[in-house]
């Protein structure tokens, strides 16, 4: 997620906008340690949603609606992308565009060893599985790793490598790696 963009307001469906306004309250949270900002990461603007969203406009001083308005989603992104620019975060890699990109069975690829490298680096937080061959082949124990890690992360089981799966799975490398600083 590129923290310039004004992403609420393009393209996407409901469910993307809001799963994306979720992840950058629960960023900022995180940030700032502000724990009424956090709020679960699912698509669906509920009431924990509206409240974290109130509580943002009561911290920087918006009108406080618990709706996410012009003003409010500027404010937003002002605050992630400051957060973001001042949290060395890296560049991030989204290889799947859309929600209907994949990775699976039988694919050969840099994207699959890239998988696999993330898959090696946190199995020892979800402790199931054997170790992950680094080969590029998205073979059968690569499915099975993929299908614990979707276990373990309450997604759907598939062994399927797809948008949701490679996102939970980039968050958890990511946490493990500062983890081991």
């Amino acid at each position: 997620m590129q923290p310039y963009q004004n992403i609420y307001y393009d393209f996407r469906d409901e469910e993307e906008r809001i799963r994306i306004l979720q992840e950058m309250l629960r960023f900022i949270s995180r940030q700032t340690g502000d724990e009424s900002l956090s709020v679960a990461v699912d698509g669906s603007y509920d009431r924990a949603t509206a409240n974290a969203v109130r509580a943002f406009q009561r911290k920087y001083l918006l009108p406080e609606t618990g709706e996410v308005d012009f003003a409010t989603w500027q404010k937003i992104r002002e605050v992630y992308a400051l957060y973001y620019s001042d949290s060395g975060a890296g560049g991030a890699l989204y290889p799947f565009t859309d929600a209907h990109g994949a990775v699976r069975l039988g694919e050969k690829s840099s994207l699959v060893l890239i998988l696999q490298i993330m898959l090696e680096s946190i199995r020892i937080f979800f402790g199931e599985g054997g170790e992950i061959p680094l080969s590029g082949v998205y073979d059968q124990m690569t499915e099975e790793a993929i299908r614990i890690f979707q276990r373990a992360n309450l997604l759907d089981v598939t062994g399927v490598t797809d948008k949701r799966t490679w996102d939970r799975l980039a968050e958890a490398y990511n946490f493990a790696e500062r983890e081991r600083q």
